[in-house]
Parts: structure tokens; C-alpha cells; sequence
């Protein structure tokens, strides 16, 4: 499931919102502190320059403002860096269509070009961060069960790849209709879904980091065929598996659900 540009609005009041952890990642460190100086102070952001962003590696973060279009290539080598790869917004001079589509494969989620008062900016920060807050919310709630299910599902992939949801329900020693319910409640899908979605995370690592083709990396995941994988895949990442592999891209630019 990727991050995309859902919030339609601020959903809540500056003051209602909790610090969160921003990193501001630039060329020119002047640049980025006048642009901080723009941004409300309980946000707690962390000017970076592009040089020194390796070094954040064990940091994390809520969100990445990515100031200047020439950076979007150096995305991939910069969520190989962290711990845990959080939402971009990008901010700068507007851009071409083939450049922000580009930018989204690379999980640039929202496009603000700059303006004297940052209005704009202040308004997607706060969409983003609200929105995966809410997102996140209700694995919080049942945590020991998410882990649960998340060892399950590993271990029946193993096992048998073309597990479904009966067998799921058999691990966990539930019944289908409660499996259903539980899942829906931990993770805001279907057992279906969750599968599926499972098997894409699962696919989206083997496509980063083994050699295997994508026929067989569909084989283990425990899809039919690599069309059956492309066009499931598609549907969580935005891309297909071949172009995800030629972007160079890695499952921590997307929303993890299983982490």
C-alpha cells in the first residue's frame, strides 16, 4: 500500500498536533534555516545537508522535506541509509509531469512549489503527518496480535506459498469469521488483502535485494505467475515489479505495514 496524497485539508489545528520529527534535507544549509524559520516551532526539524544525510542512518523520522528537484534521483541511496524510510513531501520550483511521476516512484507523496509565507507547505505537513498517524493507530492498539500475524504469515510462506485464509486461520487456531474480524481491527484489511499484501512486501525485498527473475520471486511469494504478481503489485506499490527493480527502489520507500 503506498502513501499517496489522500488528506484534502488540515485535519487538525497546529496546536492540537504533537511535535513531530522532521528532517529538512537541502544543498545550502542557509537556504533550509530560512526555510525552517517559515515552519511552526512545534514541529522539531532537523536541518541536513545532502552531504551529511548518510550519517542519520539510526534517526528517525516522521517526515523528509526534500528542498530542490535535483535531489530526487539520490532518494534510493538515501532510504538505503535510514533505519526507517518516512514520507516525502517535496518542496521547491513547480515541475514537469514526467518529473513528479518519477519523483513518486522514488515515494514522493506531495508536490508544494515554495511561496513567501509557506502556507502550502505548513498545510501538507500537517496532512501527512495526520494521516499516518491515523494509519498507524490501529496496529498500536494490537500489537502483541499484528506480531502474531506477521509471524504466521512468514512462517505459512515458507511452508506453503499458496497458503490463504482458512490456513491462516488454522495457525493462529481461529476461526475464519473471527480472523476476519481481528485482522480487520489490527490492520484495517481483510485477511485477503493482508495476504496479498504480504506477499507483495515480501516480493518487494527479494526485488531489492537478491538476483532471483521475477518469475521465480512470484513462485516464492506464492503467486501463480508473474503476471498474477504484476498485477497485485501494481496495485500496493503503484508500479510493477520490473520497474520497481530498474528504479532501484526498496520496500522502505512505501508504507510498511508489517514493521
Amino acid at each position: 500500500m503506498k502513501y499517496r496524497d489522500m488528506a484534502k485539508g488540515v485535519f487538525s489545528s497546529r496546536e492540537e498536533t504533537p511535535q513531530s520529527r522532521i528532517m529538512l534535507i537541502g544543498k545550502e544549509t542557509t537556504d533550509l534555516e530560512a526555510l525552517k524559520k517559515c515552519l511552526p516551532p512545534n514541529y522539531a526539524i532537523e536541518v541536513v545537508e545532502w552531504a551529511a544525510s548518510s550519517k542519520r542512518g539510526k534517526r528517525q523520522y516522521d517526515l523528509i522535506i526534500l528542498a530542490g528537484c535535483s535531489l530526487i534521483s539520490q532518494l534510493p541511496a538515501l532510504s538505503k541509509a535510514l533505519t526507517y524510510y518516512p514520507p516525502v513531501i517535496f518542496h521547491g520550483s513547480a515541475i514537469s509531469a514526467k518529473e513528479r511521476i518519477k519523483a513518486r516512484r522514488l515515494g514522493v507523496i506531495s508536490f508544494v512549489v515554495s511561496s513567501p509565507e509557506e502556507q502550502e507547505l505548513v498545510a501538507a505537513i500537517e496532512n501527512v503527518i495526520q494521516y499516518t498517524r491515523v494509519q498507524s493507530q490501529p496496529a498500536k492498539k494490537n500489537t502483541l496480535f499484528c506480531q502474531e500475524v506477521t509471524k504466521a504469515l512468514g512462517q505459512l510462506l515458507s511452508d506453503q506459498p499458496g497458503f490463504g485464509v482458512k490456513d491462516l486461520g488454522q495457525k493462529l487456531q481461529l476461526s475464519q469469521s473471527t480472523v476476519y474480524r481481528k485482522i480487520k481491527e489490527a490492520f484495517d484489511q481483510s485477511p485477503n488483502r493482508l495476504i496479498a499484501a504480504y506477499r507483495c512486501y515480501e516480493a518487494a525485498k527479494l526485488l531489492s535485494g537478491s538476483d532471483q527473475n521475477i518469475t521465480e520471486i512470484a513462485y516464492t511469494c506464492g503467486f501463480s505467475s508473474s503476471t498474477y504478481l504484476a498485477r497485485t503489485f501494481k496495485q500496493f506499490y503503484g508500479i510493477t515489479p520490473r520497474q520497481f527493480r530498474k528504479d532501484g527502489l526498496s520496500s522502505a520507500q512505501f508504507v510498511r505495514i508489517f514493521e
